[in-house]
Formats: structure tokens, C-alpha cells, sequence
């Protein structure tokens, strides 16, 4: 690798000459670069797993007001100010810097924290719609009283045609004084009507996935979260989750579904929802009725992993029968909060006996049930292909059942190969665990992000 400016001489603290010349600022412009950029990515934080992850704030001006040399480097890495958030403590002066120095990079949009009573400068909405080179995210958190904000206007007919936006996160959220809802448009997409071909991500939350839907033909990761109480028919979500030949992750979230219009039998697949390329699918229904239904009306050969949040074993009792055929090769299984007895677990068992990695995320006090099943030499083994197991230690006596299910498993010829256990007690505390030469014992301090593989921190991921 050529280096651009090499040193005269080597670097001496004691010489004069050199002291004001550490050897950090002898890396070449390219690298240092890439090194803010780099550390310009926020990162899950070392705190308590049920606590908020914090990004550290303005990392571009920090570092661009170290010396002169780090300045101009920062402030021609015009990527490291892209991101223009359009929050209420924000002044017009400080976005339009970053609007300026970001030159010809499409931008990153964040408009978040206005209340429906406030109103975004116009100034602002010009700075970021008037924008001839195009959105590459854009997280839209809107509360409004009126039918259409203007950003949600500017979405109808996004301006650019095969433009480069990547990520969008739209949440629209009318206020409750408002009784009246915008008409509900008979086309597919509502918004982005030119084209969106590298869209791969998209959040649609509230009002969003009702009214303001943009094409999804491209979309690889789907988080739709139906938050209001508005119906959705079965027609329109099968339109929805079906969209793209590609999706590959899919969160649901939701109750107000019409069930008066879904099949009342498990369809074939030709009529049920098939998502052929699916790998992994997460569901949290706050009743119960959505894990039953619409379970039951997916069809995902390829689905890898499954993530259930509060279901309960009434809520799957229909599913099992088909859950095999529906999920073929699944391997791996996240439980957080559920409450199943050992005679659900060994109908889990049954109908996915292949798991290699499985997951109980529970704040009860209480050791999860799945540990002492794990290890019973005299009951049927449940799942023997386990390799992997994840879950929270709440109370220092667990990790003595823990050792011993651990224990048990390898004299069964059974071994786990990891344990992960999320805790807050001191490390000296898993002493125990880390004694054993059994498996590889790795503590976690925040819950993994979903989908698995995300390597950014996903702000917005709140409903689950």
C-alpha cells in the first residue's frame, strides 16, 4: 500500500522536532478516513440487557476538533455527515452544515420528537425534500392531526426515480383528538410512487402500513407493526408480506387483524401466504389469536429461525399439526416470556426436533423449565442436536442447575457446545460455570438484535 506524506524520520517523544508529531497523525488521509467512519457506527453499549442502548452523540464534531490535520480529514469525509436529524433541539445553521458538508453523499433523514401540536419549520422540510441527491434511510416518526404531513406528501411521488434509498422506518401516529382518517387508497403503493429498487429495508408502524405503504418488491427485511385499532383484511396482509420474491426476514407485531376474512381452514399453499425464500420470522401478538393464525397460514420451507414473544400453549395448539410441514428445516427457536409446561416443550420437541440453538428469555425468578428437562436422563432427550443455549440468570443459585444440566447432557452424549447467559450479577458470581470444561460459557449484557447478523444498531426495534 502506497502511503501518502511518509514521515522524514522516526517518531521520538524526546526530539523536539518530532514531538509535535505523534504517530497517529502519520496515518495516511485515506485510513484515518475510514477509521472515522468506522468509528462513527454506533454499537450496542455494556449495560444492564433490559436497559436502552445510548449512541454517543456527534462523534464527526468530536473528532473534528481534535487538531487541524484531523479537521480537514473530517471535513472532507463528506459521508461522516450525512445523517440529518430533524429534532426540535436542532437549529437550521447546524443542519444546514451538515446538509453542506455531506456534498453529493445521499443523506441519512431522522425527523423524530415533534408532537402533533408542533410545526416543522418549513425551512427544514425544504432543506431535506428539495434534496436532488436522494435519501439512502430515512426514519420518519410523525404524530399529526391533519391527514397528510408534508413530508408524507413529499413520500406520495418520492422525487427521485431509482433513487438510492436503502432504509426506510415510517411511523405515523395520529393524535386521539383526531376521529378522521385519511381514505384508504385501493392501490398497493401509496407512497414512493416512482420506483424504489434498492429499497431492502422497511418499517411500517401505526397509520403507516394502512396508508402510506411503498413499493415492496425489493424489501428483504419487513417489520410491520399494526399498533391502532384498524383492522387488517386478509387480502391485504397476504398483498403485503407476498410483495417481495426476496423477503427474508419478517417481524409482525399486532391484533387488529379481520379474522372474519381469513380462511377458516389452513389454505394450500397456493392460496396461503408463500414466502419462499423466508428465513426468519418473529411474532408477538398481545392476545394470542395471531401466533394460531397466521402460523398457520404461512408457508416457509426455507425458515431458519423463529422468535415468539408472550405465547402461551393455547395459542398454538392449532399450529402444531402443520408446524413441520410449514417449517421444515428449522434450527432455531427464541422464546421470550412464553409459559409452557414440560408437557409443551416435549410438543415443541416434536414438532421441531432438530434445534441447534434455542433461547428463554424470561425475567421471572423462577429457573426455566427447559433447564431441567434438558437434563433428565430419565424422561425422552429433548432436543439431542442442541448445541447452543441462551438465557438469563436472574438469581446466583440457578448456575447449580445449570452446571448440573450441563453435566447431565454430557453423560448422555448429549454435550452443549455454548452457553450464553445474560446477567447482572458480578462475574466472580458464574464461578461455578466457568470452572466446568464441559462448554464454552460467554456472558451478554443486552438481547441480541434481531434479525440475527444486523450490524448496526437498529434504534427503532421498540416494539419488541
Amino acid at each position: 500500500m502506497q502511503v501518502a506524506n511518509p514521515a522524514p524520520h522516526l517518531y521520538d517523544p524526546s526530539d523536539p522536532v518530532s514531538a509535535n508529531c505523534s504517530p497517529i497523525s502519520l496515518i495516511p488521509d485515506e485510513i484515518l478516513s475510514h477509521i472515522f467512519v468506522v468509528g462513527q457506527i454506533p454499537v450496542h453499549p455494556t449495560l444492564p440487557f433490559d436497559t436502552a442502548a445510548v449512541v454517543s452523540p456527534q462523534f464527526e464534531v468530536l473528532v473534528s476538533h481534535v487538531d487541524q490535520h484531523w479537521r480537514h480529514v473530517a471535513l472532507s469525509t463528506r459521508s461522516l455527515w450525512r445523517r440529518i436529524d430533524i429534532i426540535p433541539r436542532k437549529t437550521i445553521t447546524e443542519l444546514q452544515t451538515y446538509h453542506d458538508r455531506s456534498k453529493t453523499c445521499p443523506t441519512d433523514i431522522r425527523l423524530d420528537h415533534w408532537s402533533w401540536k408542533d410545526l416543522v419549520p418549513q425551512v427544514l422540510i425544504d432543506l431535506v425534500m428539495h434534496n436532488d441527491r436522494g435519501w439512502r434511510q430515512a426514519v420518519i416518526n410523525i404524530s399529526t392531526a391533519k391527514h397528510y404531513h408534508p413530508f408524507l406528501k413529499h413520500l406520495e411521488n418520492f422525487p427521485i426515480p431509482n433513487g438510492p434509498i436503502e432504509h426506510l422506518s415510517l411511523c405515523v401516529d395520529q393524535a386521539e383528538s383526531c376521529r378522521s382518517h385519511p381514505k384508504m387508497q385501493p392501490d398497493f403503493i401509496q407512497i414512493m410512487k416512482s420506483g424504489a429498487p434498492q429499497l431492502k429495508f422497511v418499517r411500517l408502524r401505526g397509520m403507516a402500513p394502512y396508508y402510506f405503504r411503498p413499493p415492496l418488491t425489493a424489501v428483504t427485511t419487513l417489520h410491520l407493526e399494526l399498533t391502532k385499532a384498524i383492522t387488517m383484511a386478509y387480502p391485504l396482509m397476504k398483498s403485503i408480506l407476498t410483495a417481495s420474491p426476496s423477503l427474508t426476514n419478517l417481524s409482525l407485531y399486532g391484533e387488529p387483524i379481520h379474522f372474519m376474512t381469513w380462511p377458516t381452514q389452513s389454505p394450500q399453499t397456493s392460496q396461503g401466504m408463500n414466502l419462499p425464500q423466508l428465513r426468519s420470522l418473529r411474532l408477538w401478538g398481545t392476545e394470542g389469536w395471531i401466533f394460531n393464525v397466521v402460523l398457520s397460514h404461512i408457508s416457509a420451507p426455507r425458515v431458519h429461525s423463529l422468535y415468539l414473544k408472550e405465547a402461551r400453549e393455547a395459542d398454538l395448539a392449532a399450529f402444531w399439526p402443520s408446524s413441520h410441514q410449514s417449517f421444515p428445516i428449522l434450527r432455531k427457536l427464541v422464546f421470550h416470556e412464553c409459559d409452557f409446561t414440560e408437557a409443551s416443550y416435549h410438543t415443541v420437541c416434536e414438532a421441531f426436533p432438530d434445534i441447534t440453538d434455542f433461547t428463554v428469555y424470561s425475567t421471572s425468578f423462577n429457573t426455566p423449565i427447559i433447564v431441567e428437562l434438558l437434563g433428565n436422563p430419565q424422561s425422552t432427550p429433548i432436543w439431542p442436536n442442541l448445541k447452543t443455549l441462551h438465557l438469563i440468570l436472574n438469581a446466583s443459585d440457578e448456575q447449580e442447575l445449570l452446571y448440573d444440566m450441563v453435566v447431565a447432557r454430557a453423560d448422555m452424549n448429549l454435550p452443549l457446545s455454548k452457553l450464553r447467559i445474560g446477567t447482572r450479577l458480578p462475574s466472580g458470581v458464574l464461578e461455578t460455570l466457568e470452572r466446568q470444561k464441559y462448554v464454552e460459557v460467554e456472558t451478554f449484557a443486552v438481547l441480541d438484535q434481531w434479525p440475527e447478523g444486523l450490524v448496526h444498531l437498529d434504534d427503532d426495534d421498540v416494539i419488541f
